[in-house]
């Protein structure tokens, strides 16, 4: 179990974030073209969205749901276009044995460039916005209570990775689990520095169980959402159309491959530490077998 903290050094834990979120708004504003630069704003978001979940023992869950909102608004509607810049540079890469063709690399580009200026100027707006709502909310964190961190996150991942198995692993719900599980890793590293000992290598390890498994969760769903992001910009027929569907079906192919590497990691306990982190280790049924 996670050492219990204090609401002071909770507080300082996510000051830490805040102040990350603020750097990388600027740096999106000053260079919204640049693809790494809306990559760290997205991720700013999504590790404040973790490191307010380590108040979940000194605030009550509403004020905590609302804090969840509050740090994922500055990402919204940015979505579309790192898609684009993840899938135009992964296509285009020199040392893919089929290379994609460069009407497919150039028609992503133009979808990461139409409207981008506009819609992450206003995320950078939104993300000004959030540093002084949650400092209010920091207030109201008593420094002297002390709290289990991880309990918010442990429980949502927990969760997620029984719908995901209760579904039979289908895109959907290991989407969820991945989500989830990101969450949990981003909540471990926000609480690294407050750590020392066992306790840290066990959040280390836990968090470098993690980032594998979403690593392989993400390539098993790419298909899908690259299908669903980006099938309205291709037409149905023709050369670009076909590009399209053959990229769809590798990706399908590999994230076929990554489903099963993840189900046999699973049945082999590669992440003993993750799996104990959430508490499967102590399921009497075979809740996370294949059906």
């Amino acid at each position: 179990m996670t050492p219990r903290i204090s609401g002071l050094v909770a507080r300082a834990l996510v000051e830490r974030d805040l102040a990350n979120l603020d750097r990388r708004w600027r740096a999106l504003e000053r260079a919204p073209q640049r693809p790494r630069a809306l990559h760290k704003h997205r991720e700013a978001c999504q590790r404040l969205h973790a490191a307010v979940g380590l108040l979940a023992g000194f605030l009550d869950d509403r004020a905590i749901d609302a804090l969840e909102t509050l740090a994922s608004k500055p990402k919204r509607g940015t979505g579309r276009f790192r898609d684009a810049d993840v899938h135009a540079r992964r296509l285009a890469r020199p040392e893919a044995e089929k290379p994609a063709p460069a009407a497919l690399v150039d028609a992503l580009g133009r979808i990461g460039r139409e409207g981008r200026k506009r819609a992450l100027a206003r995320a950078a707006r939104r993300a000004r916005r959030v540093e002084p709502r949650i400092r209010d909310a920091l207030a109201e964190v008593d420094p002297e209570a002390r709290a289990e961190p991880l309990a918010r996150s442990t429980a949502a991942a927990r969760a997620a990775v029984l719908a995901a198995a209760a579904h039979g692993w289908d895109d959907a719900t290991l989407h969820g689990a991945r989500i989830a599980l990101k969450r949990l890793r981003f909540a471990l590293e926000a609480l690294a520095p407050a750590l020392d000992g066992d306790a840290l290598d066990v959040a280390r390890r836990a968090a470098e169980e993690t980032h594998d498994v979403t690593r392989l969760l993400g390539i098993a769903t790419d298909a899908r959402a690259f299908a669903e992001r980006f099938a309205e910009n291709f037409p149905a027929e023709g050369p670009l159309g076909e590009a399209f569907e053959a990229e769809r079906a590798d990706m399908e192919a590999r994230g076929s491959a990554a489903r099963t590497t993840f189900l046999e990691g699973l049945a082999a306990d590669r992440w003993p530490t993750l799996r104990e982190t959430l508490g499967l280790d102590r399921l009497d049924a075979p809740a996370l077998s294949v059906r």
